[in-house]
């Protein structure tokens, strides 16, 4: 009968290791990569926070982002450094506003010709960097706490980029969005972005992205 068990659980044990390996072969760059880009393009629209850590010298410089933006052009961020909110960005694809609290004045723009904000995703920018001009490396499974990832290396291959240019990416495999970037300059670590709270296509209204200006507040147009 000990035997029998014996046979069973090694029999489990292989069934397992052979489902596990199928799926560590079904993880490569390319579906990985193909599975990040289709969901950018399921979005319409998506709210979330961002850790930006800049690695200056000897220092580094950490700025904690809330994100809310909405296809095609609506886009609101608020950075916060110490928990305090030290500017607000908005835009509701026709006026452009951003106010700074530390001075309590606040830059409209009209004209969206003028308009420079960025009313994409940050992480968009490395997720578009997956190309043919690029080298991409899947590294495997890797846990951020609790949650599995699956860790991607692109390397530049442009010609107009430095050959030391590379990035590390952290996939979340259940909403394929990512948790965490790196930018390397050869060895060294330029900047690192953290994300959470993803909520994604949950119907935000335009009037979130609406100015409502501050009590007290000077409006400057530009």
């Amino acid at each position: 009968m000990a035997s029998k068990k014996s046979l069973f659980l090694a029999f489990t044990i292989i069934i397992f290791a052979i489902i596990y390996c199928g799926f560590e072969e079904r993880a490569n760059s390319e579906s990985i990569s193909k599975n990040l880009i289709n969901k950018q393009q399921d979005i319409y629209d998506i709210s979330y926070d961002e850790k930006l850590t800049m690695f200056i010298g000897n220092e580094s410089i950490i700025t904690e982002s809330s994100f809310l933006i909405k296809n095609p052009n609506m886009y609101k961020r608020v950075d916060r450094v110490n928990s305090s909110t030290c500017l607000t960005i908005g835009s509701d694809g026709i006026l452009t506003w951003e106010y700074d609290p530390i001075t309590n004045k606040t830059w409209l723009i009209n004209d969206t010709s003028q308009n420079s904000i960025q009313t994409t995703p940050t992480y968009s920018e490395f997720i578009n960097s997956i190309s043919d001009n690029c080298t991409i490396n899947y590294k495997g499974i890797e846990y951020l706490g609790e949650v599995k990832t699956y860790k991607l290396e692109v390397i530049s291959s442009k010609l107009n980029e430095p050959e030391s240019w590379s990035r590390l990416l952290w996939i979340d495999p259940k909403i394929w969005m990512p948790l965490k970037i790196q930018s390397y300059n050869g060895d060294k670590l330029l900047m690192t972005l953290e994300y959470e709270n993803y909520s994604i296509n949950s119907g935000i209204k335009d009037t979130e992205f609406k100015f409502k200006p501050i009590e007290g507040t000077e409006v400057i147009n530009i």
